[in-house]
């Protein structure tokens, strides 16, 4: 495990993220309302996770992930726990296994549109976000317990 990070090349050949911005998306609470994607922007840092409860990596690291939310220096990220191909029962089977701290809400991709619309070809994925710009993108299982996401990300 550890952070992968994803950059093109923009014409100054500064390396950039590839995805530059939160894209725009509607997805279900667990409550069966939906959110869309502008809502997140009322954060000003957030962590987008794309998990699902079929993915044995993404059920290894949820519990360290929580933990790490939980954290008084995390208390004001937001994270966006979004399940993709899945069940609305099962994500909810699966989450009553946990306190989930206030920071952080569990969705569900209803319509199947977040992994193309932010490039994922396999979770679990997390975008880290500060003013709706992508900061960075962390691909495969985190060490979420060894991330600090205020010094690398929201200085």
């Amino acid at each position: 495990m550890g952070i992968r990070f994803f950059y093109s090349k923009n014409e100054g050949s500064q390396a950039v993220p590839v995805l530059r911005s939160l894209p725009v998306f509607s997805v279900q609470r667990i409550d069966e309302s939906m959110i869309s994607s502008s809502e997140f922007l009322s954060n000003s840092q957030f962590v987008v996770h794309i998990w699902g409860t079929w993915c044995a990596p993404c059920i290894t690291e949820m519990p360290v992930l929580l933990d790490t939310a939980r954290l008084p220096s995390n208390s004001q990220t937001k994270y966006y726990l979004i399940a993709v191909n899945d069940e609305l029962k099962l994500i909810r089977k699966f989450i009553a296994k946990y306190s989930l701290p206030s920071n952080v809400e569990v969705l569900f991709d209803v319509n199947n549109v977040v992994m193309d619309k932010f490039g994922t070809f396999k979770v679990p994925e997390s975008f880290i976000f500060k003013a709706g710009i992508n900061k960075a993108k962390l691909v495969g299982p985190q060490d979420w317990d060894k991330v600090n996401l205020n010094s690398l990300y929201f200085n």
